[in-house]
């Protein structure tokens, strides 16, 4: 059995980016399916769990007998934002059913992705091939975008070569189903009823 085990979904986005993650840096792993919102996701090496992304690169990194996993100075705090600021609109928006919540705000934020994918060496936030910033976005931004009205071809035109160009890579391929009402509803039932409530636009 591996030393490490990561417990969940092909549905769930931060399972995703840490199945993206593990697979792209060939981290030994176990997965376990998650299949109700009773069990957390969450990446495992006995008593110690990472339940988020973050935690996960930042346990990744402690753990000398781990293979190395890279990240540009600035990645923590982008993924901070935007799981402070993108997250919420996802919960708000995609699971309850409610797209015009935080609209402006995700816009606003997609032109801040922009500029990062700006100042890139290559079409991706790792440069010239993926990397971790990568793998922590993509899974909610493919997730979001089948809700929001289509961008302007001459809008964000970096951000929406690198969305065509992660959807391409064989790793993301292999292993994220395609977002649909099917995937989604499922996912729905693997969220926590608290976090559900929390978003929940009150009557």
């Amino acid at each position: 059995m591996s030393a490490l085990t990561l417990y969940g979904s092909v549905h769930d986005p931060i399972s995703q980016s840490m199945m993206l993650l593990l697979q792209a840096k060939n981290i030994p792993h176990e997965l376990v399916e998650v299949r109700t919102n009773k069990e957390a996701v969450r990446l495992q090496n006995g008593k110690v769990r990472a339940k988020t992304f973050l935690e996960a690169i930042r346990f990744l990194e402690s753990d000398a007998s781990l293979a190395a996993v890279h990240k540009r100075e600035n990645t923590e705090k982008i993924l901070t934002d935007f799981a402070d600021n993108i997250e919420p609109l996802f919960y708000r928006s995609v699971l309850t059913g409610n797209p015009r919540e935080g609209l402006d705000l995700f816009f606003e934020s997609i032109s801040y992705l922009e500029n990062i994918l700006d100042g890139s060496v290559g079409p991706f936030f790792g440069g010239k091939a993926p990397d971790v910033l990568d793998y922590g976005l993509y899974p909610w931004i493919e997730k979001v975008g089948p809700w929001l009205p289509k961008t302007e071809r001459r809008e964000c035109v970096k951000l929406q070569t690198w969305v065509r160009k992660m959807s391409r890579l064989p790793l993301v391929v292999k292993l994220m189903p395609d977002t649909d009402k099917e995937t989604l509803d499922i996912y729905k039932r693997l969220v926590p009823d608290d976090t559900l409530l929390k978003f929940t636009p009150k009557s």
